[in-house]
């Protein structure tokens, strides 16, 4: 359970500092995609982003995220919006896009959620990470039923 725990803060840290990157306006609208434990929501609520929200269709892990964190974490489907939950000036979208059936589809409604300058900022596992020929572990976990597609910079998109 430790290195869970190290992962994803190690996770949390390099997905804010991307953020600080991109923006140093504190007012942005921020929403991320899959908000988990709400982790991540919630560093960025800590670093000064306020207008942060999350969506997590999970309600055990949407349930945790608010006893964790003030950002309000949403039960919403990207594919099928029910409430206008508002436009974003950054969307984020981390290991998600690799759960969906369409992954194409999934990321044109996400990006209907951007504002006019909007920024999107998807990050997905890699079918070509080193990790998959050196490490055992890494390789049983990666290979997933859960994952519907794989990615990789030379074919963009490997359906599984």
């Amino acid at each position: 359970m430790r290195n869970c725990v190290i992962i994803t803060r190690f996770d949390t840290n390099r997905h804010l500092a991307q953020i600080k990157r991109l923006t140093k306006n504190k007012k942005a609208r921020i929403l991320d995609i899959g908000a988990g434990y709400g982790f991540f929501v919630d560093a960025l609520y800590s670093s000064g982003y306020k207008n942060t929200k999350g969506i997590e269709i999970s309600r055990e892990r949407r349930e945790m995220a608010q006893l964790q964190t003030p950002v309000p974490v949403l039960d919403a489907d990207i594919n099928n919006l029910r409430d206008d939950i508002g436009k974003f000036d950054i969307i984020t979208i981390y290991h998600v896009v690799e759960h969906m059936a369409d992954p194409v589809e999934f990321v044109k409604n996400a990006r209907k959620l951007l504002s006019e300058k909007g920024v999107l900022v998807i990050e997905v596992p890699n079918a070509d990470e080193l990790l998959l020929e050196t490490c055992q572990p890494y390789n049983d976990f990666y290979w997933i039923r859960a994952h519907l597609n794989y990615f990789s910079k030379k074919a963009q998109l490997v359906t599984a």
